[in-house]
């Protein structure tokens, strides 16, 4: 590995690191710099910009967890073809990739399994520059899904599918939380587990009947 390879690497390892214990806004690029043993002409000559490196802090742990995701549902959806493959096939291609992350993306991911809880806490622009990368990954699982219950109207399917992401992501940063308080020898660290729990509350909602408001009802 070239020097300015292991360069760029530790900038992005140290970014990440950084960027899940004090936030990403509140982290300045001298601070990223000066932890990774670098200067800002190092992240100017690897990233350009801070936006730039954000992006890539980003992309280095969805993009292979993206691929994964679409080459199982290919192989899903050419299987089942003209049907749809399973729901519960569907799921599992969506969220195994990412609550296994660490099987599909090098190095240690825990410290990013942790920034996306922080995420959420971020500006809207720093929202979207983690949400563009999941836009195609989030079409074809949304089509796929559809297919499979097409009984559901669009916008039901739609919000189905925010709240099967919602519940996942809660479920990496939750884990990636207990791995420190709670240590390997506790039963939160089978993620196989904690999967198969995911699995049957994702399944069970997204085929639940469709809401009905009573007349005159303000509550569910």
């Amino acid at each position: 590995m070239s020097d300015a390879t292991n360069t760029k690497d530790r900038l992005l390892d140290t970014a990440e690191q950084l960027f899940a214990q004090t936030g990403i806004e509140a982290t300045s690029l001298r601070t990223i710099t000066a932890e990774a043993g670098a200067n800002l002409a190092a992240i100017h000559y690897h990233f350009g910009s801070k936006e730039t490196l954000i992006q890539e802090v980003f992309a280095r742990r969805v993009e292979p967890v993206n691929q994964e995701r679409l080459r199982q549902l290919d192989e899903l959806e050419a299987a089942a073809y003209p049907n749809a493959p399973s729901l519960k096939k569907i799921i599992e291609a969506f969220i195994y990739p990412v609550l296994l992350m660490n099987k599909v993306s090098d190095g240690d991911c825990r410290p990013f399994m942790r920034l996306l809880g922080r995420v959420y806490s971020e500006s809207e622009n720093i929202q979207k520059l983690l949400f563009s990368q999941f836009k195609e990954t989030a079409t074809r699982f949304l089509a796929a899904i559809q297919k499979a219950l097409p009984h559901l109207p669009k916008i039901e399917a739609s919000w189905r599918f925010k709240f099967m992401v919602g519940a996942m992501a809660m479920t990496v940063v939750s884990h990636a939380g207990f791995e420190e308080q709670l240590g390997s020898e506790n039963e939160m660290q089978d993620m196989e587990a904690i999967i198969e729990k995911l699995m049957a509350f994702l399944i069970g909602g997204m085929q639940a009947p469709l809401y009905q408001k009573s007349e005159g009802s303000t509550k569910l």
